[in-house]
């Protein structure tokens, strides 16, 4: 957090809770190929938390080629204020260099706008996460702020952005989102017991 801007997080966070989303069904495009073990489905191949790498994974060297899942359903029923939404996922190249570039994709609802993030290539083979592709503090399209009914229809996914030498490979994506709650959450609070000292069996 910092000054500069006039959106996003220019202040000092206070208490915040992070709820992690994963692909829980397909969404409007399942265009890469299953690489690995095949689960049978795209987004059952990228859905581990955590992740298992090379044992499944979608793979593409195809320019535009989508992949978009549905995730949640989220915990979240009712909220002051989601700051936003950050999508993350975990990739590597086919080969040790020249491999095709992704770019993250971020929609509220199915067919809805879509928000993209900031398109990179895998430097090598070695599985990376790549992070904070996204950080989206309105659903797209829209100026106003997050709702949990939008988290329960919202999609995510990646495009192939360039194609390369190599393939590019996704074996796990995921939302986290970032809000602040006035009660916190999953917490009961507890009364002492009123029996008075020496009177307790």
């Amino acid at each position: 957090n910092d000054t500069t801007g006039t959106e996003g997080e220019t202040n000092l966070p206070g208490d915040i809770y992070m709820e992690y989303l994963f692909p829980d069904s397909a969404g409007d495009n399942n265009a890469f190929a299953r690489g690995g073990a095949d689960s049978g489905a795209n987004w059952s191949q990228v859905e581990e938390n955590p992740p298992n790498d090379g044992t499944d994974f979608n793979s593409s060297n195809t320019l535009n080629q989508v992949d978009d899942f549905n995730v949640g359903p989220t915990a979240i029923f009712r909220t002051l204020d989601i700051k936003y939404v950050v999508v993350n996922y975990r990739r590597a190249g086919a080969g040790a260099s020249a491999n095709a570039s992704l770019i993250a994709r971020l929609k509220a609802t199915s067919g809805g706008t879509v928000q993209e993030g900031l398109s990179s290539a895998p430097p090598n083979a070695n599985w990376q996460n790549q992070l904070a592709t996204i950080v989206s503090h309105h659903p797209p399209g829209t100026t106003g702020k997050w709702t949990p009914t939008e988290l329960n229809t919202m999609q995510i996914g990646y495009r192939l952005s360039a194609a390369s030498t190599n393939a590019s490979q996704v074996t796990a994506i995921w939302a986290i989102v970032v809000y602040k709650t006035s009660t916190r959450p999953y917490m009961t609070r507890f009364r002492p017991h009123p029996f008075k000292p020496g009177n307790a069996r």
